[in-house]
C-alpha cells in the first residue's frame, strides 16, 4: 500500500516536538557554556582562594607548579548522555555507586576526545566532607613524571577544590595509592593545600601462610580461653552494611575504600562483641589469585590481642579454599605495631602505601565579582 500523507495536525504536531527538541538543545548548551565559563572564573580566583584557606588553617601556602603553556586548549565541563559509552570504559564506577556525586571531564578544547575525568562524591554522614576519585588516561602504571598526564591532573584538582568551595564542602578527601617508585600525584596534592591524614603500607604474601600464621595465634589464645564467650565472627553479608560503614569510618574518612558493591561479601568478615562492632576486614578479589584486603579496622580495647589476626586469618581459610593464593594487605604502623611486626616476620614484602589526603575549606569561598 502506499504510505499515507500526514494530515495537517500531525505535521503541526512534528513540527512542535522538533522545536521543543531544539529549543531544549539550545538551553542545554547555554547552560554548558555558563557553566564553563563561570569554572574557568573560579579558577582564576582559586590562588588567592587557596592563600587565603592557608592562612585561616595556619598552614603555609605552596604556590602550585605550573606548566608550559602549550598548544593545546583544554575544557572542563560536565558529561552530557553522549558521553556514557567513554565513560562506561574509563570511569565505570560511576554507574555503579549509589551515592550522589558530581563528574567533571576535560578534553581538548573543540572536540569530545576524553582525556580524564574526576569525580566529587559526598559523605552519606556529612553532606560537607566530598570524597574525590580521579581518572587521567595515560596514568595508570606511569612511574615517570609526565608532563602532560601531571597537567591534566593538575587542571582536574583544581577544578573539583573551585565546585568544592564554592559548593559549601568543607573537607576533600583524596585516596592515593602508590607504587613505592611514584609520587607525582602526592606532591600535585601536597602542591595545592592537601595533607596526609594516614598512611598504610600495602604488603602482599602468601595467603596459606599467612592463614597458618594467623590461625596459630588465635588457636593460642582460644587454647588460653582468653576470647570472650560472646564474641563471634561472620560473613560481611551477614550484617548490615550501614552498621559496618558505620564503624569502617570511625577510622578512615572513605570507608572501604572501594564501592560497597566491589566487596566480596563472603570472604570479607565482620567481628561482633554481642551486637556490637568490634573489627572488620573487607576486601574484593583482584584477578585469579589474588585477594585484596582494602579495609581493616579494630576497636581500640582489641588491637594487641586476638582480633587482628582473627578476622584476617579466617577469611584467608575461605579464600584459600577459593583457590586465591596471594593476599594484599595493609598496615598502619602507628594504630597495629605488632601486627606489622608480625608481618614482616612472615615474609610480607611491601609494594606500596595508601596516603589519605584531605584538604580542609576554612575560608569562605569569595563572592562572584
Amino acid at each position: 500500500p502506499q504510505p499515507t500523507e500526514p494530515t495537517d495536525a500531525q505535521r503541526k504536531q512534528a513540527e512542535r516536538a522538533h522545536a521543543s527538541i531544539q529549543s531544549g538543545m539550545r538551553e542545554v548548551s547555554e547552560w554548558l557554556g555558563e557553566y564553563t565559563e563561570d569554572l574557568a572564573a573560579g579558577d582564576e580566583q582559586l590562588d588567592e582562594y587557596l592563600r587565603a584557606n592557608a592562612t585561616a588553617a595556619g598552614v603555609e601556602f605552596l604556590p602550585p607548579k605550573q606548566f608550559a603553556a602549550g598548544e593545546v586548549e583544554w575544557t572542563i565541563r560536565p558529561p552530557l548522555p553522549s558521553d556514557q559509552p567513554v565513560l562506561s570504559q574509563m570511569m565505570p564506577d560511576i554507574f555503579r555507586k549509589q551515592a550522589s556525586q558530581e563528574v567533571l571531564l576535560i578534553h581538548p578544547a573543540g572536540t569530545d576526545d576524553i582525556q580524564g575525568g574526576i569525580t566529587l562524591a559526598g559523605n552519606v554522614r556529612d553532606a560537607t566532607v566530598v570524597k574525590l576519585g580521579l581518572t587521567v588516561r595515560g596514568q595508570t602504571g606511569t612511574t615517570d613524571a609526565d608532563p602532560n598526564v601531571m597537567q591534566l591532573t593538575t587542571r582536574l584538582l583544581r577544578a573539583a577544590i573551585v565546585r568544592g568551595a564554592a559548593g559549601g564542602a568543607r573537607r576533600l578527601v583524596f585516596t592515593v595509592n602508590e607504587e613505592s617508585d611514584q609520587s607525582d600525584l602526592r606532591n600535585c596534592l601536597t602542591r595545592l593545600g592537601f595533607e596526609v591524614r594516614l598512611v598504610e603500607v600495602i604488603n602482599t604474601m602468601s595467603m596459606l601462610a599467612f592463614r597458618d600464621r594467623c590461625m596459630r595465634i588465635v588457636q593460642r589464645y582460644q587454647h588460653q580461653q582468653a576470647i570472650p564467650d560472646d564474641v563471634h565472627l561472620v560473613r560481611l553479608h551477614e550484617v548490615p552494611y550501614e552498621k559496618v560503614d558505620r564503624f569502617l569510618r570511625t577510622f578512615f574518612e572513605d570507608g572501604a575504600g572501594v564501592p560497597p558493591e566491589k566487596l566480596d561479601q563472603s570472604i570479607s568478615r565482620v567481628m561482633l562483641k554481642g551486637d556490637q562492632v568490634i573489627a572488620t576486614m573487607v576486601g574484593y578479589i583482584s584477578d585469579e589469585t589474588t585477594f585484596v584486603a582494602s579495609r581493616a579496622c579494630v576497636h581500640e580495647d582489641h588491637r594487641s590481642h586476638w582480633a587482628t589476626p582473627w578476622v584476617h586469618g579466617d577469611a584467608c581459610v575461605e579464600a584459600y579454599d577459593k583457590g586465591l593464593t596471594v593476599i594484599r594487605f595493609c598496615t598502619d604502623e602507628v594504630r597495629y605495631p605488632g601486627f606489622v611486626k608480625i608481618a614482616r616476620r612472615m615474609g610480607a614484602k611491601e609494594i606500596g602505601r595508601i596516603y589519605m589526603m584531605t584538604m580542609d575549606l576554612v575560608a569562605p569561598w569569595p563572592e562572584a565579582r
